[in-house]
């Protein structure tokens, strides 16, 4: 649970005063309380911080510590910029530009403030609140249209990735087709072949039977012609027919 020294500490960091040259530590526990006080009333609820005024619990949510710290902050500026004022001899130059600081800071918390008073109901200038809801109405209306921006670019995606895979598939369509084309091109050539292959053999057997008949013939008018028993002459013979 943090403490009001983790808080002073905190805000010594952010006014780049960590050794208290500039702000005294009761200097800057009373810019704590005042941030304290405006935080309280956003609630409408007294919020503590433990070892400030003799508190013992820190009961500020810790989603609003940042917040704490930038209240105390502009509260510490506003302090410096009285006490330069008061001063015998304040810098003509420093002076102003500080206290614009200050101003400038002192706004950016109260803006912060906004939102805690509308949302608890608590009581609100009609000026600022006009300016919280404003601010409101532009972050809901840049919401829209960013949501409208980001749907139109989910369509657009998915009409391309539509396009493009009926594109795929056309392609591999035509590439399939093309292959089949080849391959019954190829299977005609194959049987066209294996036919003129099958003829040739059929022609070769024929060739080759006739001349083994031939063959045959001549062996046995040599055989005839070559008996005693029998003169060849006695055959009746005609080329290309047997003996008879």
């Amino acid at each position: 649970m943090p403490t009001l020294a983790n808080f002073r500490a905190q805000l010594e960091r952010n006014l780049m005063d960590t050794t208290n040259l500039i702000w005294s530590q009761a200097i800057l526990e009373e810019a704590i309380r005042a941030s304290l006080a405006d935080i309280s009333r956003a609630y409408d609820e007294k919020l503590t911080i433990n070892q400030l005024d003799s508190e013992v619990e820190t009961t500020v949510d810790p989603l609003d510590f940042y917040l704490l710290i930038k209240g105390a902050v502009a509260y510490a500026l506003i302090f410096r910029t009285v006490g330069r004022f008061e001063e015998a001899t304040p810098e003509p130059s420093l002076t102003p530009h500080l206290a614009t600081v200050a101003e400038q800071r002192m706004k950016e918390f109260k803006y912060y403030l906004i939102p805690i008073y509308a949302e608890h109901g608590t009581f609100i200038g009609d000026e600022e609140y006009y300016l919280w809801q404003s601010a409101e109405n532009a972050l809901d209306r840049a919401l829209k249209v960013s949501e409208a921006a980001l749907d139109r670019a989910l369509k657009s995606s998915e009409a391309n990735l539509d396009r493009a895979a009926r594109a795929d598939l056309q392609d591999e369509l035509l590439f399939w087709r093309e292959a089949q084309a080849v391959l019954d091109r190829a299977h005609k050539v194959s049987e066209a072949a294996l036919n003129r292959t099958h003829q040739v053999d059929i022609l070769q057997m024929q060739y080759d039977r006739e001349d083994a008949l031939d063959a045959l013939e001549n062996a046995r008018l040599q055989q005839l012609q070559e008996s005693d028993e029998s003169p060849w002459s006695d055959w009746k013979w005609e080329e290309k027919r047997k003996f008879s």
